[in-house]
């Protein structure tokens, strides 16, 4: 990101997420885990950066969206946090990297419900594998027949 950051002339910003590091709300790290453990949230997190970007940009004079677009990313829970606030907020995020991200593997979902309680891309890959290894004298035979019906983390799969 540094590279790409410098080539495009573009700020990196690393917020701190409440509840960590120095960002305790309540008075502190004690009266947060003991009264204030509602505001543990991806919700507020994502309401916290909104207000963070938000006031940066004003304070640089830069409040268009269009005149200074911001790019979010991260990997695994970072990650869903930048894909969750594209989502969200998407006229304060104009693109979001996320790696890493199972931003629809959680219970109550329908799509994380429809695979036995396994994210979707991880329920394809434990099969194809299951597949694989009890029939590993036809494997070629097998991967392309069902790979022709599978779609391998959410990509259509062609031999």
């Amino acid at each position: 990101m540094w590279e790409h950051a410098e080539a495009a002339s573009a700020l990196i910003m690393f917020a701190e997420h409440r509840f960590y590091g120095e960002s305790w709300p309540c008075g502190g790290e004690d009266a947060a885990m003991a009264d204030c453990l509602n505001l543990l949230t991806h919700e507020q997190a994502m309401a916290d950066y909104v207000q963070l970007l938000a006031a940066y940009k004003e304070s640089l004079g830069a409040t268009g969206t269009k005149e200074s677009p911001v790019i979010a990313f991260g990997g695994s829970y970072g990650g869903m946090l930048a894909a969750w606030m594209r989502m969200k907020y998407p006229v304060t995020i104009a693109g979001a990297i996320a790696a890493s991200a199972p931003i629809l593997g959680f219970p109550g979902l329908p799509f994380y419900e429809q695979n036995n309680g396994e994210a979707g891309c991880a329920y394809s890959f434990k099969n194809i594998l299951s597949i694989l290894s009890t029939q590993a004298f036809l494997v070629f035979d097998v991967f392309t027949e069902r790979a022709s019906h599978v779609l391998f983390c959410g990509i259509p799969y062609a031999i």
